[in-house]
């Protein structure tokens, strides 16, 4: 899981080359955030060694 601000689209662009999805974006009281999620099953068939 992670919550980097929804609108630093280097960080968007790089955790989903890494296999993070984007699952919607929510506010917190000093910035807006984007929900991601990595699942177990797509990291270790898409990534793992």
């Amino acid at each position: 899981m992670g919550e980097p601000r929804a609108d630093n689209k280097k960080v968007l662009a790089l955790t989903e080359r890494i296999g993070f999805e984007h699952l919607f974006d929510f506010d917190f009281p000093h910035k807006r955030a984007a929900m991601l999620q990595c699942r177990r099953q797509r990291f270790f068939d898409a990534y793992a060694i």
